[in-house]
């Protein structure tokens, strides 16, 4: 009796210890799946907002094209890429350009640096300070600069880190915009894969419901801010370029992270 109750015991470790490593096998390769996949989750998830985002427009263009619906999304494919691209080459055009062109008269001794406004010194928070460097620089720059070495530095940092993050960013929109493209020639099966998900979780009354709720809120809130954010940032910049403001590319950056953020451009633009 004892051996058949040692046996059945041995018999029921040895099964646990294979779940156990079968159990730490898949969690394993799913750990390394999830980490190969990993950076491509945010260009996959901007490709179905943009592609939720846009739909509206795109079924149009479709309908008007005949109901082509592969050479509708090229087209929107090729001309948001278009837009994205075009203004990122002027603006990284003219960074380039306002760079060298400070680095030469730095180094030639010919960089001047006018007077700041007395209306800079009230702005909040910072403007007594502002001025008061802008005011030292545009009298001795050299001594300016040698004075402020450590903020000057930590200023160059945050400004590369930052004009590599926004060409990063510029590189995952490119891939985001292509796979909504392709996500909305597959409209049909991507909404009803989406659908489909959502009632597991809930059912199937509450899962359409969430899936029209999470589409139009994607929708509101790509029109409302985002919308609004890159033609402010648009015309500001064109309005920049066109009057030769120096850079001008610098700014509409700015401009398009305040907007963002939902603060006015105008603090940029009336100092500019």
């Amino acid at each position: 009796m004892n051996l058949t109750g040692d046996r059945d015991d041995k018999l029921f470790t040895n099964k646990v210890t294979e779940v156990v490593i079968r159990l730490a096998l898949i969690f394993l390769i799913v750990s390394l799946c999830f980490e190969i996949i990993k950076p491509f989750t945010i260009i996959v998830v901007w490709g179905i907002i943009i592609s939720v985002a846009i739909f509206p427009l795109y079924n149009k263009l479709s309908h008007a094209l005949g109901k082509r619906f592969k050479l509708a999304a090229t087209l929107y494919t090729l001309f948001a890429l278009s837009l994205l691209l075009g203004p990122s080459i002027l603006i990284s055009g003219s960074l380039l350009e306002t760079s060298s062109h400070l680095a030469k008269g730095f180094s030639d001794g010919t960089l001047m640096v006018p007077p700041p406004a007395q209306s800079v010194n009230e702005w909040p928070l910072i403007g007594e300070k502002v001025y008061t460097i802008w005011n030292q620089a545009s009298e001795n720059l050299e001594a300016t600069l040698k004075q402020n070495i450590p903020i000057i530095k930590k200023f160059g940092e945050a400004f590369i880190s930052a004009v590599a993050g926004v060409g990063g960013s510029v590189i995952q929109f490119v891939l985001s915009i292509i796979i909504s493209g392709i996500f909305l020639v597959n409209t049909k099966g991507s909404y009803d894969v989406t659908v489909k998900i959502a009632s597991r979780l809930t059912n199937k009354e509450q899962g359409l419901q969430f899936t029209n709720l999470a589409t139009a809120t994607i929708r509101s809130v790509a029109q409302g801010v985002l919308g609004v954010a890159v033609i402010q940032a648009t015309l500001a910049g064109m309005g920049m370029y066109f009057i030769d403001v120096p850079g001008w590319g610098l700014w509409t950056i700015i401009i398009l992270i305040l907007a963002v953020a939902q603060l006015p451009p105008l603090l940029v633009l009336i100092p500019v």
